[in-house]
């Protein structure tokens, strides 16, 4: 059985542009070179929990975002990024000891062009958005499971390309991008949560497709649940070789809908249009 889920997202924020050739000896030398990063990466990853703590509490009470804070968090990740990507071996080239904490997509850069082959680009936050999304950190727990379970799939898809490198000079492709989509996965469930208010001024979207075997109703509720989170997330459930879309799911995912429906032709009807439209 098949879930197409859309989560929003305005472009990918993780971008990776570097050749699959790397030298076979990289997976065995990254790592020693990767130490004096992990050090620092240990020291700013307690700061931006820190920080989040301060900031998240200040959202919640006031309704303000802070930039400056908002702006720690996003280096750390930015950095981590840059540093993860080389420990990986999708460059050879050695990431900088960057700590810019300025944000927002300006022209795809990302950091500011610090790290050209890896590049991350996260959204400028706004001083102001609704203090109800402050709720999202806890609307996201499911996420996190889900997000563990990805990590999970990562980890051994991580060690298999180390292997590959290391016998073959290159990176298999597919292994390469499965590890970027979980990565922008993970940067829209931070996106949510950190700048709770951008999910509502995006109108395009990341397609993210999860197959599961049907095993009757536990599958089938299984579904439900995630239809819930997407769209209570603000994302939307695609319909494409769907067969058990609800009515709600629908409406939830495409609120616009009614526009399409003013301009059907009364004589075509499909059933996916009568199972979800027509019985709203």
């Amino acid at each position: 059985m098949n879930s197409n889920i859309s989560a929003v997202d305005d472009r990918r924020f993780l971008v990776v542009d570097s050749p699959y050739e790397i030298a076979r000896w990289r997976p065995l030398v990254n790592w020693v070179l990767y130490v004096p990063h992990a050090i620092i990466l240990y020291a700013l990853q307690i700061l931006a929990r820190a920080v989040f703590v301060v900031y998240w509490v200040m959202f919640l009470f006031t309704g303000k975002l802070h930039p400056g804070m908002y702006g720690m968090m996003a280096m750390y990740e930015r950095y981590n990024a840059r540093a993860g990507g080389f420990l990986l071996g999708w460059s050879e080239a050695y990431p900088p000891f960057d700590f810019d904490t300025s944000t927002g997509m300006t022209d795809g850069s990302g950091d500011k062009g610090a790290y050209p082959p890896v590049r991350l680009s996260l959204p400028a936050v706004r001083e102001t958005a609704p203090r109800g999304a402050a709720l999202n950190v806890l609307k996201a727990i499911p996420l996190y499971f889900v997000m563990m379970v990805y990590g999970f799939a990562a980890a051994v898809v991580a060690i298999a390309a180390w292997f590959a490198v290391l016998f073959t000079g290159t990176w298999p492709v597919g292994m390469r991008t499965f590890l970027i989509r979980v990565n922008n996965y993970w940067f829209g469930v931070w996106t949510y949560v950190t700048e709770p208010d951008f999910v509502r001024h995006t109108n395009r979207e990341g397609n993210f497709t999860l197959d599961f075997p049907h095993r009757g109703e536990k599958t089938l509720r299984l579904l439900d649940m995630l239809d819930a989170m997407t769209t209570g997330c603000g994302g939307s459930v695609n319909p494409y070789k769907d067969s058990r879309m609800s009515p709600q799911t629908f409406a939830a995912s495409f609120p616009q809908w009614r526009q399409i429906e003013a301009l059907r032709d009364p004589a075509f009807l499909s059933g996916f249009w009568a199972r979800t439209a027509m019985k709203l």
